[in-house]
């Protein structure tokens, strides 16, 4: 999980545990091997239910998880993608 001591962009920082969550920190996105294994996972099924980001979008800081997913299903054809209207506004933040 990347973690910050505050939801801002310009939070203190790392990736840890899951379960290894100090007090005072929070998660606000998924880290390079969740990025990962969601990609390979978004391989194999022939529906998607996507039910909100990986992290905080609205900071580039902690939207890497987001766009990975946003990325991986927009290459993916043939596929049939449901999102909700915030996962939307991730494929379209003017919308």
């Amino acid at each position: 999980m990347v973690i910050a001591d505050k939801s801002s962009p310009d939070a203190n920082s790392k990736v840890v545990l899951a379960y290894v969550i100090p007090d005072g920190w929070m998660r606000l996105d998924i880290d390079p091997d969740l990025v990962k294994t969601f990609s390979e996972a978004l391989d194999t099924p022939k529906t998607i239910t996507w039910n909100g980001p990986k992290g905080v979008f609205e900071f580039d800081k902690f939207a890497v998880g987001t766009e990975a997913t946003t990325k991986k299903l927009a290459d993916l054809s043939g596929k049939g993608v449901t999102t909700g209207l915030r996962s939307f506004k991730q494929w379209d933040p003017g919308g």
